[in-house]
């Protein structure tokens, strides 16, 4: 698959696909990594002159940052958004025990778009170019 631009923070890294897909991986579960996340999607959403949707891919298989913490920076930096862009976001994941509470957690974030979760990769990209859905 055709990529463009990789980015590399110390805990996540970020590379956009020439399929249209923002993808992150976050190395661990740790608030760094988050913090790493957050900063890179800020990028992503300040420079991305699509306005269309804007189709992410969150790799947390390598750990889940604390919920709280994830939530609440979520939510401040929703709240700063001038427009809120649609989304639509494939979270990978290993921990099942993690996922009923971090879906939660988005409901409550009220994220303008669609999220699903996967353990699959090529599940989740499959997803997210499939338009139909």
């Amino acid at each position: 698959m055709d990529t463009q631009n990789p980015q590399q923070l110390p805990n996540c890294s970020y590379q956009y696909h020439n399929n249209g897909i923002h993808e992150y991986v976050l190395r661990d579960g740790s608030r760094a990594a988050f913090d790493d996340f957050a900063t890179l999607m800020a990028q992503v959403e300040a420079t991305d002159t699509n306005q269309g949707v804007l189709t992410q891919l969150l790799d947390m298989r390598q750990g889940t940052p604390p919920l709280t913490y994830a939530y609440n920076m979520m939510r401040q930096y929703i709240e700063q958004l001038e427009v809120r862009r649609t989304v639509r976001l494939a979270i990978l994941h290993d921990a099942a025990r993690d996922i009923e509470l971090v879906n939660s957690l988005v409901d409550l974030l009220q994220v303008k778009g669609t999220v699903q979760f996967f353990t699959d990769r090529q599940k989740a990209m499959a997803w997210l170019l499939d338009v139909t859905v």
